[in-house]
């Protein structure tokens, strides 16, 4: 409900209006005279809205007021509350967007009990001034028979006292009035007795007068049946001055240009008593200050901004704070110069000057916002091929950014606010994870973003853009009668025409296999009869990779084939234009340990000592290594020449001059040609040919 009436609030309060179009005095806070009530069901109560600073009363919108629960009980427009039913709601008032609450419980009704002192007044023909104190626990009204009485409270809840104002008797004869208390069932009455005017009697009524500061004649009247006269005095006329019997005199006192309220006291004198009048002159209101803006909202990085100041009278500014600073001061202006966010100020945001112009003074709320610096991330790994990294930076001050190391480097050092810079990191040169930091500072913050670099792999090879692999210490072996699997000895072995002999219970090695190998089924055929018929119990021909099998003590998975454009990026040849760095000069045939083949270098390849390699070489006596275990480990791999088996079961290549691999890619095969090692086959291959298989796997 109070969010709904919130909403309503700006239209609400643009058809009360307010008090005056040009506030000169702004509110700042209301708050209610009570913020909890207790109310018997039937009774009734008032709220009144006090307001901060007081003087702004005049200017502030109409007040507003709302029950939670009209059920529990209602409000009216003046604040009076009614109670309906026992329960609790709450009493809202509402002036502009500042609003105040009050917590009402209704409780049911009890028998009242009420006390009120004293219950007898006895005055002179004076009249004058007089306390009652109600003791009581509820709301209670006070009412009086009497014109001659008056009461400056009458209404109120719970113990109060109150003022009652008895009027000088005009005339000769003593007079009686009451006053009457009632809370609930209960009642009090204080009896009022006032005596007569005696012929020797003196009596101003009233004896009090206030003038405003503009000045102005007010009336008072002598209750006198003989001569009297009155003194002068300093800025007040009295006229008349003197005269017998009852006469109305008039005061007359001139403007007060003072903001204090002067007093001064009039004796009137019959020769046998004496009474004073009491003039009260109230000072003028104070001349107003005000300033434009009215606050500021500084940011962390400080700034500059000039001050409009009306006002009347000269006037001063009073600053208690080392962060701000005042200039170039003027009749009408002034400059306030905001520092920027000190570390050394600790957690102070917000400071004040005091605009004084020695009658009125207003106050300048300045609050700076505290710097503030983020990254989006704090820590990154790379990999040895290097990249890059953007980095978002959230700040309110300027801002620079540094590196430590020299593998690292920024799109951008330095900025403000909030922002982005990319982050770049050279690929590795060294076989060591290197670490390196990138510092931001803005105001007082620093953030640091710690970058691990790993080293490279001098085993790897990239098969794609940031995707690298260690390949398989020799080919892939089978053994029929264990059925196991293994790596050859050495990576330059082949089983060469041993595969022909190949069956169920064949104890040898066999590298020969048909695609689809997993497990023994489809391996081979046991005999070139069950080869030709294709009848082996299981054979598959889906996309089984050969390293799904346990391979010596490796589990299965630890290895895979690699597919026909992965071989093609290492080698640098095919179709596909994207291949490794210095792919060309990284790959060439060779002759390994008598055995010719294909040479491969890893990425990061750094020559044996003693030893030369001619990349790109399509002879195998270009290249012949008998130390092949130096080359090894040093990263080098070797893919052997040898057979292969046809759809037929027939072996060909026996003369080791043509090499034949299977790749991952579905009845596809790599073929090394002789004298050709860039020269891919690629054809599609039957999935009854045997063909070798080289392993590799993920790092």
């Amino acid at each position: 409900m109070r969010k709904f009436l919130l909403l309503l609030l700006p239209a609400l309060l643009l058809l009360a209006g307010c008090k005056s179009e040009e506030p000169q005095v702004s509110l700042q806070s209301i708050s209610l005279n009570k913020s909890k009530l207790e109310i018997e069901i039937g009774g009734t109560a008032r709220l009144s809205v006090i307001y901060s600073p007081e003087e702004a009363e005049q200017y502030a919108p109409e007040v507003i007021w709302e029950s939670s629960k009209t059920r529990i009980a209602t409000v009216d427009n003046n604040g009076k509350i009614t109670a309906q039913n026992t329960g609790t709601t709450t009493i809202t008032a509402y002036c502009g967007k500042l609003y105040a609450e009050c917590e009402v419980t209704v409780v049911k009704a009890v028998e009242p009990t009420l006390t009120v002192i004293p219950a007898t007044i006895n005055t002179t023909e004076a009249g004058g001034e007089y306390k009652l104190n109600i003791t009581t626990s509820y709301a209670w009204t006070a009412t009086t028979d009497a014109s001659w009485i008056s009461l400056d409270t009458k209404e109120g809840i719970g113990n109060t006292e109150i003022t009652a104002t008895i009027a000088a008797n005009e005339t000769f004869e003593q007079t009686e009035g009451k006053i009457e208390i009632k809370a609930g069932s209960a009642s009090g009455t204080v009896t009022v007795k006032r005596a007569g005017r005696t012929p020797e009697s003196l009596t101003l009524n009233p004896s009090v007068i206030e003038i405003p500061a503009t000045g102005g004649t007010v009336k008072t009247k002598v209750l006198c049946s003989v001569a009297w006269s009155a003194t002068t005095v300093e800025w007040a006329t009295i006229n008349p001055a003197e005269g017998e019997g009852d006469t109305e005199v008039e005061i007359t006192v001139g403007e007060n240009n003072s903001v204090e309220t002067l007093e001064q006291k009039i004796e009137f004198s019959n020769g046998q008593k004496t009474e004073q009048l009491t003039v009260r002159r109230l000072g003028r209101a104070p001349k107003p200050i005000s300033i434009n803006p009215a606050s500021i909202e500084a940011p962390a990085t400080g700034d500059k901004y000039t001050i409009t100041v009306t006002s009347e009278l000269d006037w001063t500014v009073q600053n208690s704070s080392s962060w701000v600073n005042t200039e170039n001061k003027t009749a009408g202006k002034i400059d306030v110069v905001v520092a920027e966010y000190s570390a050394s100020r600790g957690s102070e945001t917000q400071a004040e000057l005091v605009f004084s112009n020695g009658e009125a003074q207003t106050t300048l709320v300045i609050k700076q916002e505290a710097p503030y610096l983020t990254i989006d991330i704090e820590s990154l790994e790379i990999s040895d091929d290097g990249g890059y990294q953007t980095v978002i930076i959230t700040t309110n001050v300027p801002w620079t950014a540094s590196t430590d190391v020299t593998w690292l480097s920024l799109s951008s050092s330095s900025g403000l606010g909030n922002n982005y810079i990319t982050i770049y990191v050279d690929a590795a040169d060294t076989q060591s994870t290197t670490i390196g930091k990138v510092t931001f500072t803005g105001g007082n913050i620093t953030k640091t973003l710690t970058i691990t670099r790993r080293g490279y792999d001098p085993y790897a090879f990239s098969i794609a853009k940031g995707k690298k692999v260690r390949i398989a210490p020799g080919n892939l072996q089978y053994q029929a009668s264990t059925k196991k699997w293994r790596f050859a000895p050495n990576q330059y072995t082949t089983i060469g025409t041993s595969n022909e002999n190949a069956s169920a219970t064949y104890s040898g090695w066999i590298d020969l296999f048909n695609w689809g190998a997993t497990g023994l089924n489809g391996i081979m055929p046991y005999t070139k009869d069950q080869y030709l018929t294709q009848q082996v119990a299981g054979m598959l021909t889906g996309n089984d990779d050969w390293g799904g099998n346990v391979i010596g003590s490796d589990a299965a998975g630890t290895w895979r084939s690699l597919t026909r454009d992965e071989w093609r990026y290492i080698i640098g040849s095919g179709v596909s234009t994207s291949f490794r760095k210095n792919s060309y000069s990284l790959s060439g045939v060779g002759t390994v340990m008598g055995v010719q083949g294909l040479i491969i270098l890893p990425d990061h390849w750094e020559q044996p000592y003693g030893t030369a390699f001619k990349g790109g070489a399509d002879e195998f006596a270009e290249n012949v290594i008998t130390n092949w275990s130096v080359w090894e480990n040093a990263g080098a791999v070797f893919l052997p020449f040898g057979v292969y088996r046809n759809s037929s079961g027939d072996i060909f290549g026996t003369g080791n001059t043509r090499g034949y691999y299977w790749t991952a890619s579905y009845l596809q095969g790599l073929s090394l040609l002789e004298a050709s090692s860039t020269n891919f086959y690629s054809n599609i291959i039957s999935s009854g040919d045997g063909c070798m298989v080289r392993l590799a796997r993920d790092l």
